[in-house]
């Protein structure tokens, strides 16, 4: 990482990181537009405002989960239910 944000302050903002890069002697780094790599900033706003919903979906169903008692609702005493009054 500290290789890339040196790349980006030294005027390079196409740079990427190279994930195919196997060896060490490589750099780690790849030009991004002539590899012809590109990302809709669209596209990823959009995947971390429904991964946020998504948490946040699960985080209150959960809530809601934890805040009922367990065993449902607790039966009325009848002392007289055979009686036939």
């Amino acid at each position: 990482m500290s290789k890339l944000y040196a790349s980006h302050a030294n005027g390079n903002p196409n740079t990427g990181v190279d994930i195919e890069a196997g060896s060490e002697e490589s750099s780690g780094l790849i030009d991004a537009k002539e590899a012809r790599i590109f990302d809709s900033l669209v596209v990823k706003q959009s995947a971390m405002k429904l991964a946020v919903h998504a948490a946040t979906t699960v985080l209150s169903v959960d809530q809601i989960i934890m805040s009922k008692q367990a065993g449902g609702p607790k039966p009325k005493k009848n002392a007289n239910w055979d009686n036939d009054d």
